[in-house]
């Protein structure tokens, strides 16, 4: 916490007008989200620092009105202030919306913008397994972030956090269908594929690595009915074992 507020004192003695004081505010904006972020991982209320962070980050677009970058940093922060209030059982709805307002304004003036692209992307992702636990069909959304996905992915190859979200897309689609006894086709396959080009681009992503488990079981469940389930099964367990090795509290 000491270090937050230094980050935050040093950030504001800077902010003002002008371009490095719109530097500054970035910076502290940044650091109230990291603080927020922090504060919720170790199981306290992040509120006043996601307000204080939203404060900052609307300031900024309102000085930089047209700079995609502002805009960007601003969905970020929402996206993932949305799902900070979902876990605390609160509506992301807002947060949501207002993200996906300042990626897509953000892509319309810089369209190769390739981390605004997939955050779009992880934006829909969200979105669409959130409809999928209330019942609706997510497969639209999440073909269209998949789209984005290979978008972003073709504009930075070596970016192991697109194939990561790549393949969470694909396990979604995956997972909706074998809940409802249907083929998962090729979905399965191809989220297989993207975690382990994360992997191989960031060896130490848990999330990845523990993303790449959970879709190891769907696998399992796939092959269930011609007895090829157990070999799956015991490659998720080595992915989960991987996992809590590095995280034990994961």
């Amino acid at each position: 916490r000491s270090w937050f507020a230094r980050a935050e004192e040093s950030a504001s003695a800077g902010d003002r007008d002008g371009p490095h004081g719109t530097a500054a505010l970035a910076n502290r904006a940044y650091s109230r989200l990291l603080r927020a972020q922090a504060e919720s991982e170790a199981g306290g209320d992040p509120a006043a620092a996601i307000a204080r962070a939203a404060a900052d980050y609307d300031e900024l677009v309102r000085r930089r009105p047209g700079l995609p970058t502002a805009r960007q940093s601003r969905a970020v922060f929402r996206t993932w202030a949305g799902a900070c209030a979902e876990e605390r059982g609160a509506d992301p709805d807002g947060f949501r919306a207002g993200a996906a307002e300042d990626l897509d304004a953000a892509l319309a003036d810089a369209p190769e913008m390739w981390n605004a692209v997939a955050a779009r992307a992880d934006l829909r992702v969200q979105c669409a397994i959130d409809g999928a636990a209330r019942g609706q069909d997510p497969t639209p959304e999440l073909e269209r972030a998949i789209a984005g996905f290979e978008r972003a992915r073709a504009l930075n190859p070596g970016n192991a956090l697109v194939r990561s979200g790549l393949g969470v897309a694909h396990a979604a689609i995956a997972k909706w269908r074998l809940d409802r006894g249907l083929d998962p086709g090729a979905h399965l396959a191809a989220a297989l594929a993207a975690f382990d080009e994360a992997l191989a681009l960031r060896p130490g992503d848990v999330d990845a690595r523990a993303q790449r488990g959970k879709t190891r079981c769907f696998l399992a469940r796939s092959e269930q009915a011609r007895g090829g389930a157990e070999a799956h099964y015991e490659a998720a367990l080595a992915d989960f074992r991987a996992v809590l090795e590095h995280k034990p509290n994961f």
